[in-house]
């Protein structure tokens, strides 16, 4: 039986606190992500649909983290003004050494510098820095997040196989 899932390709940005708030380091480089979402859907219609959301967040033992969300929300709030946040449950939580999970991606320039339209095979290189390092988690303030923008989602053909005793007489 063929089954789907969702490709989520998204952009963060290292933050960094300036009094008190944090801030999109435009300093330093912009990365890409792409996760496979572990949800198996049957039709390419569904997974296209996928509503997840990513975000990085600090673990209880005080390590970034890349958190999969069942949900996010949109829209135009009652001061005019767009947002754009995670919501619903956890779905799973990806540490930097499960590195299977993902692929990540850093541009060449740092972002102030780059291109108002970027190639991500041509404009990004793949990055392996741990994530405390790249988030300077140590000077990071209690509660921390990253949120993971979206960019375009894909779909994954997963196969699987019948389980035995289970077809039909």
């Amino acid at each position: 039986m063929i089954k789907y899932r969702c490709l989520f390709l998204g952009d963060f940005y290292r933050n960094r606190l300036i009094d008190g708030k944090l801030y999109d380091d435009h300093n330093f480089y912009n990365f890409q992500i792409e996760v496979i979402i572990p949800i198996d859907y049957d039709t390419e219609e569904e997974a296209t649909h996928c509503p997840c959301s990513l975000r990085f967040e600090l673990d209880d033992d005080g390590h970034a983290v890349l958190r999969i969300y069942s949900d996010w929300k949109q829209g135009i709030d009652k001061n005019g003004e767009w947002f754009e946040h995670v919501d619903g449950n956890i779905i799973d939580t990806i540490k930097w050494e499960e590195h299977w999970k993902y692929k990540i991606s850093k541009s060449k320039v740092i972002s102030k510098n780059m291109k108002l339209v970027c190639d991500g095979l041509t404009d990004y290189v793949p990055d392996a820095t741990p994530w405390d390092e790249l988030f300077d988690i140590e000077n990071q303030p209690k509660g921390w997040v990253n949120t993971v923008e979206p960019l375009a989602y894909g779909i994954s053909i997963v196969q699987q196989k019948q389980e035995q005793g289970c077809e039909p007489a």
